[in-house]
Order: C-alpha cells, then structure tokens, then sequence
C-alpha cells in the first residue's frame, strides 16, 4: 500500500495535467474552436469584400457604355439639345452614405499558461490525496488502525540506534 499511493498520486498528476492541458492551453479545444470562429469571421467578411468588388467591378464595365454616360451627365444637370427640361419644387435630399456595420471579429482566446495548469494539476491531485487518506481512514476498522500503530511502532524501534 505504500508503494501505491506515490504512484496513484504521479498517475493522478499526470492525467489532470494532461486533460487541462487539452483543454485550457493555448493549443487546447478552447483555443481551436476561438480560432474556428474567428477564422469564419473572416471568410466571411472575404466573400462580402469580393462580392463588392464584382459588382463595382460590373460598375465600371456599364459606365463605359453610350447610354449610362447620358444616364450620368442628366444625374449632374446635363442636358443634350432639343429636350425639354422640368423643373420641380422639391427640397434637395442629401444622401448619407450607409456604412455597413461590420461583424464584430470574436475575441481569440490566448490560452493558459503552462505553469498555472501544472500548479492547478497539483492542486488537484494533493486534494484527491488528502480525501483518499481521509476516507480510507475513516473507513479503517479499530483493529486495523491498532496494526497500524503497532507496525508504526516497530518501525521506529528499528530505526532507533541502540
């Protein structure tokens, strides 16, 4: 039983260690799946750039064409000979320009330090220590406590130099 419980408590370090590793570290399931919703984000925002690009891009092939430069020049006060020209009371309307609001990118997710999990790991596994002797303690009939005194007791006559 002596011999069990520095290896329970090595093998009970090492798999909290591990599974907060995976979980918490800069690597770990949390950081991937921030970097995954970022990296969406992203994309995202890329399709929207390109599809804006396609369309000025068609923007600047119509423009170049006979009708949309008269379209154009009748937009700005222009007017060709022999049309007739109406005027209207209106009030001029000033166009805002709309700037799309833009997706908030989601905030990446840095990850633990390595020494924080190793001194929580440790936390873990001195606490799971302290109930196992606790419990098996309590658990511990009379007769198996007085063996274990007595046995205590031996082992301190032996070490004692006569």
């Amino acid at each position: 039983m002596a011999t069990k419980k520095p290896l329970v408590a090595v093998f009970l370090f090492l798999a909290s260690f591990s599974l907060l590793f995976a979980i918490f570290s800069d690597s770990g399931i949390l950081a991937n799946s921030s970097l995954e919703k970022v990296l969406a984000s992203l994309e995202r925002e890329e399709e929207e750039k390109l599809l804006a690009i396609d369309s000025l891009q068609e923007r600047m092939a119509a423009m170049s064409s006979r009708e949309s430069l008269d379209d154009l020049a009748l937009s700005l006060g222009y007017n060709r000979e022999g049309d007739v020209v109406y005027y209207f009371q209106e009030p001029d309307v000033v166009e805002t320009a709309t700037v799309p609001v833009k997706d908030e990118v989601p905030e990446l997710y840095e990850g633990v330090a390595t020494w924080i999990l190793l001194v929580a790991s440790l936390a873990i596994t001195c606490l799971v220590m302290l109930l196992w002797t606790l419990l098996s303690m309590r658990l511990a009939g009379p007769e198996e406590r007085q063996r274990k005194a007595k046995e205590k007791a031996r082992r301190d006559y032996e070490r004692y130099d006569w």
